[in-house]
């Protein structure tokens, strides 16, 4: 049995990794190996992009340097939807990026040959066989049980636990693919 615990302080850099870990949950399951995407500055990107492209549709279309009214509309409306779902993604990154920040306490996880134990000493606790883990991949900041479902519950620890985790899941028997970072 392994157990580790910590203080249950996420720093701003690890909860924003984790932030877009969640969001590219899926992504991840069909590559593994895949770059994280950083939606913190994405979004912004794309928000101020589709705005500065409307904008300059709209004043082409108001001096007569367009010739297909119908088209140019249709355009700006799309880029305004791209602006809108950009600044609902980037408030919701925010939103799950400062409740992240929010918790504090000890955390423990416990591994063992059954799977993983999480406790939060809150009031959440987790269980997770190793049926249920996709694999462990270690991030910038920290490293990740990604679940087999996009809509199963990521475990998360500090990226110093990478090589005493693995060490373990090794002697224990565990098969699931460990993914090194690679930098």
């Amino acid at each position: 049995m392994l157990t580790i615990e910590t203080n249950g302080k996420t720093h701003k850099a690890q909860a924003e990794e984790i932030t877009n870990i969640l969001v590219s949950a899926h992504a991840l399951l069909k590559n593994p190996k895949r770059k994280l995407r950083n939606f913190f500055l994405f979004c912004p990107i794309a928000m101020v992009l589709s705005l500065v492209v409307a904008a300059g549709l709209g004043v082409c279309m108001a001096t007569g340097l367009t010739t297909n009214a119908l088209l140019d509309w249709i355009t700006i409306v799309v880029l305004f939807l791209l602006f809108f779902f950009s600044f609902v993604m980037f408030r919701t990154v925010r939103k799950v990026r400062d409740e992240l920040m929010k918790h504090e306490g000890t955390v423990t996880i416990v591994l063992d040959e059954e799977g993983i134990d999480y406790d939060d000493h809150n009031g959440k606790k987790l269980k997770a066989g190793w049926n249920t883990v996709s694999f462990l991949r270690e991030f910038k900041e920290c490293i990740s049980f990604i679940p087999k479902e996009a809509t199963g519950n990521g475990i998360f620890l500090e990226r110093g636990e990478f090589n005493k985790v693995a060490q373990y899941m090794d002697e224990i028997g565990v098969e699931i693919p460990v993914f090194r970072r690679e930098d």
